[in-house]
């Protein structure tokens, strides 16, 4: 089974376009799709970035690289992103220290985001600061605290890297002991039935279905085998989907059809009526018309 951090590195790989949007709306739509590899994960880069480090703790971070057109000077950016998921008194210091490697690395487009996935309502890191004989320095970064996001609306949002946050919400609300395993469970599975019935890339459910699955662990035995068990039902179902899309699409095509030739059955009914009333106007017209014309000539006749 994969380990939380692993699950974060695959969901941030898996799910790079997602995320970038979610993060960074506006530059989303200047990606350039033309680059052999518009959003790509360096490596090699970020293992320089950690070499010698003196500063402490666990690492969970990816480096991106994000190729853009149409905006001068920013032909690619940099993106660290660290998820964090307990208190480290040293993390302001590792992260600015990650930071002017980066800027001392590519000298510009370079930014940070941190994610935090503790249960902690108090920690919250974000600034960094250095004071020593006259010299002042202040680093603020971005922080993505996943424990003060709102449950209803990550479930209706569309970008599916907010899967992976509520995912990632319910088990820290099992960690503060908000929800028991048979709660954690329902939420899960109720979060994989809502992936089923979203127009989705069918790898993209199966590595989501994956992420919910692993992330947090319970605790009671029959609960997980009762989970395992409901879990592989709608795997069955997901791998079904192909089949049950074409049915569903082709009634949906022929219920379409029958719309159309009724509404065109209707427009006819309504031509011919319309054609109906214009004749009778027109009679009743010519009828007046007649009549007056006969009454002036017996008053001119008088």
């Amino acid at each position: 089974m994969q380990t939380n951090d692993e699950l974060w590195k695959g969901a941030l790989e898996d799910l790079r376009f997602e995320f970038i949007q979610k993060f960074y709306p506006d530059l989303y739509p200047y990606i350039d799709h033309s680059h052999e590899n518009p959003i790509e994960f360096l490596d090699k880069e970020l293992a320089q970035l950690h070499a010698d480090s003196e500063v402490g703790g666990k690492k969970v971070d990816k480096l991106m690289g994000v190729h853009l057109r149409g905006i001068r000077d920013m032909r690619i950016i940099y993106i660290h992103v660290e998820a964090q998921g307990y208190p480290d008194p040293l993390f302001d210091e590792r992260n600015f220290t990650y930071f002017y490697r980066l800027i001392d690395l590519y000298g510009k487009n370079v930014t940070m985001l941190v994610i935090l996935t503790d249960p902690s309502p108090n920690y919250k890191p974000s600034i960094y600061r250095y004071d020593f004989m006259g010299v002042h320095l202040s680093y603020q970064y971005p922080v993505y605290k996943i424990l003060e996001e709102n449950p209803e609306t990550l479930a209706a949002s569309e970008n599916l890297f907010d899967v992976t946050f509520l995912t990632a919400y319910w088990a820290i609300q099992k960690k503060r002991g908000k929800l028991t395993d048979e709660d954690l469970a329902e939420c899960k599975l109720d979060l994989m039935r809502r992936l089923l019935s979203k127009n989705v890339d069918k790898v993209k459910i199966r590595k989501l279905f994956d992420f919910i699955k692993q992330y947090v662990s319970f605790e009671k035995s029959e609960i997980t085998a009762t989970f395992e068990r409901k879990f592989d039902e709608l795997v069955k179902i997901e791998k079904n989907m192909g089949i049950t899309e074409i049915i569903i699409r082709q009634a949906e095509d022929r219920a379409a059809e029958r719309v159309q030739a009724a509404e065109a059955k209707a427009k006819l009914y309504v031509e011919q009526a319309l054609a109906k009333i214009d004749e009778q106007v027109a009679r009743l017209a010519a009828q007046a018309a007649a009549q007056a014309a006969a009454q002036a000539a017996a008053q001119a006749a008088a």
